[in-house]
């Protein structure tokens, strides 16, 4: 789940939902970061394009512990 989200004024938050446990041992298969990552990117590029800067901001939810970890050595 991808989306973005805004908080107060002038702040965007784009905010993933992340699910590595449940999800992956019957309906879904596994997504690397990266791949969430790379539509992330792609939203803040159309932004800039359009002429609008913001701080690139991510809310990462997830039931997976090391993704935060990960995110933060990858991501930053």
């Amino acid at each position: 789940c991808v989306g973005c989200v805004w908080f107060f004024c002038e702040v965007l938050v784009f905010r993933l939902h992340i699910r590595r446990t449940d999800k992956l041992i019957v309906e879904a298969s596994l997504h690397e970061l990266e791949e969430y990552m790379y539509h992330v990117e792609e939203y803040y590029k159309i932004k800039e394009l359009n002429g609008e800067y913001y701080t690139k901001r991510i809310y990462l939810a997830t039931d997976e512990p090391t993704l935060f970890d990960e995110a933060r050595l990858k991501c930053v």
